[in-house]
């Protein structure tokens, strides 16, 4: 069976930077052999010594997460398309920076039931640039990131399969992405016309924020501050215990 793979950034070094490579193979186990015959060193970067994949290796066929099918003896039939989602592949080299450079070392993983609209409307709305985006062949995101300042958000489409849903599906709130902008004031403006839901309008607070609240389309809850000042910590326990908080 001849089927397309579909390579990842980190590792196309291995394919002499070829995103799409042709294998040959009845199951994933044997297209994954006969990739490592052509391109030497793929299959340590993506299978443990044991044979089976890495844990954190996230391998698609045709759209379907081969965790959730027969793994490494997954079927393949001609013209099927595999793709392997850079979350992890394989172990660092030398030199390799951890995070990556531009990336935090906590970052919020947002789902969305509709995750190409909600890229969109992060940037209009909240001003986040698109730093990347892995789109599944059977349609959705597999994974994307965007930036805002030194920051990091990542965000994939919601999956069934894998226990992964939108805000939607939950009755309550279940957290808030808290998100630092140089002008709170003129950030609200913005996303109220490409409208978000403002839940909070923007207001002083005396732990030294300027903040309000809002909520995108699909209702994850976002708040957005300015530090207007830096409360020594003996006046920000009098101000808590003023405010109740």
């Amino acid at each position: 069976m001849t089927v397309t793979v579909r390579i990842p950034a980190p590792l196309r070094a291995l394919t002499g930077d070829r995103e799409l490579v042709g294998a040959e193979g009845a199951t994933l186990g044997e297209a994954i052999a006969h990739l490592d015959g052509a391109f030497p060193g793929l299959r340590e970067r993506l299978c443990e010594d044991g044979g089976e994949l890495r844990r954190f290796v996230n391998v698609f066929v045709n759209g379907e997460d081969v965790r959730f099918l027969d793994g490494l003896a997954s079927p393949l039939a001609d013209g099927d398309e595999v793709s392997i989602v850079p979350a992890v592949a394989g172990g660092a080299e030398a030199g390799v920076r951890n995070p990556p450079e531009g990336t935090q070392h906590v970052a919020p993983y947002l789902i969305y039931d509709d995750a190409e609209a909600a890229i969109g409307f992060l940037q209009r709305a909240f001003g986040f640039e698109e730093r990347f985006r892995f789109p599944l062949p059977g349609g959705g995101i597999g994974h994307a990131e965007l930036a805002r300042g030194d920051s990091v958000l990542m965000l994939a489409s919601a999956n069934a399969a894998l226990g992964l849903a939108g805000p939607r599906a939950f009755p309550a709130r279940h957290g808030f992405v808290h998100v630092y902008v140089d002008d709170v004031d003129a950030h609200c403006a913005r996303a109220r016309a490409a409208g978000a839901e403002i839940a909070q309008e923007p207001e002083d607070k005396f732990y030294g924020d300027r903040s309000y609240l809002a909520a995108d389309p699909e209702g994850h809850r976002w708040s957005f501050a300015t530090r207007l000042r830096d409360v020594p910590p003996e006046e920000l326990r009098a101000a808590a215990e003023a405010a109740g908080a």
